[in-house]
């Protein structure tokens, strides 16, 4: 599993790291919040997935788990960095 999912993980968080405001979205706009919304159902896939995957005794927890695990951690606070969606309405 980790064969696939890390360099998608990895994909995503380039994505949505939003570099010298490469990326700009005007406050009302929706690309931003379906680049957000896309982006936080990939975490939230990945999440479920993780949970229900049981890593042996013998193999390397960090490849197996943490190594994804950080990975959304880290695409997560670029989404929510980025600006691209709104949160002073909330």
């Amino acid at each position: 599993m980790p064969e696939v999912t890390t360099p998608l993980l990895k994909l995503y968080a380039e994505l949505v790291y939003n570099k010298a405001q490469r990326l700009t979205f005007d406050s009302s706009s929706p690309n931003g919040i379906l680049l957000f919304r896309d982006a936080s159902s990939i975490v939230v896939s990945y999440g479920n997935a993780i949970l229900k995957h049981q890593v042996s005794a013998g193999a390397d927890m960090y490849a197996a788990k943490y190594k994804g695990i950080s990975l959304c951690m880290l695409l997560l606070t670029r989404a929510l960095s980025g600006n691209y969606v709104n949160f002073g309405v909330f």
